[in-house]
């Protein structure tokens, strides 16, 4: 499926719903998990404090905000100025090792980073040797057989089918393992069972970050406000069902 423009095409048809989100989604929060204290009007104070103890900023921020400007403003205008994402990515690292701000002492002893790029390089590597074997459409054609067989319309069936990838996360720790073996099959799915494709890729990809607030193992950020011990375990799983249903609704009406 080809997106043209694929930064403008993404921030025009996720805006409807996402500003929904963005008003609605604090207030849902506050319904059901309500604050301790719910009005903090020493705040902006303190955070002022803050701020001044800190200082102003170095040279070495200063340098990493124009860093990260620059990236994303390269990655949002990629199909344009026809620069891969991953010279951007490069681009960027080279232009923080070249001005001091990291060295690559720095980097070769992250080594989570350098776990996370492994297994996301290989995860990927696999589902494109999926896709080469046939093996992807195989099995779109197979479950796309039985949706139609059982008389759903394309209506019921992209219903049926962005839900079920939707709810699917909850057996998955990992949002790039979960799109790298599912996204192929189920935009296969969606496409032969009357969907579009860009709607259909769109779809996914809005529900392939909408999935990260399910459990407290959706995500890298799920696993790290869950170590905060805020909340339990327990009320994550019901917050991240509500939230579910309150996402689903909002991206199938407003989006």
């Amino acid at each position: 499926v080809e997106v043209p423009s694929p930064f403008r095409t993404w921030s025009v048809a996720a805006f409807g719903p996402a500003l929904a989100c963005f008003v609605l989604g604090p207030l849902l929060a506050f319904a059901l998990l309500p604050p301790d204290a719910k009005s903090t009007p020493d705040a902006p104070r303190t955070a002022r404090q803050r701020l001044e103890a800190m200082g102003p900023a170095s040279d070495d921020e200063k340098v990493f905000a124009f860093v990260m400007l620059g990236m994303v403003s390269l990655w949002a205008t990629s199909s344009s100025s026809g620069l891969p994402p991953v010279v951007t990515a490069v681009l960027g690292l080279a232009v923080l090792l070249l001005t001091g701000v990291v060295t690559w002492e720095d980097c070769a002893r992250n080594s989570k980073a350098w776990g996370t790029f492994v297994s996301f390089a290989t995860l990927v590597g696999l589902a494109a040797m999926l896709n080469k074997l046939g093996i992807v459409k195989w099995l779109a054609t197979s479950i796309t057989d039985r949706i139609m067989a059982s008389g759903l319309g394309p209506l019921q069936s992209f219903l049926v089918i962005v839900l079920s990838y939707w709810l699917s996360h909850y057996l998955f720790a990992s949002q790039v393992a979960h799109v790298s073996a599912l996204y192929q099959p189920f935009l296969l799915m969606l496409m032969q069972t009357g969907t579009p494709g860009l709607p259909a890729a769109l779809a996914l990809a809005f529900v392939s970050n909408l999935f990260m607030t399910l459990t407290p193992y959706a995500s890298a950020q799920s696993a790290v406000i869950m170590g905060g011990q805020y909340i339990s375990v327990g009320e994550w799983y019901k917050v991240g069902f509500a939230y579910f249903v309150f996402y689903a609704s909002i991206w199938l009406t407003v989006g």
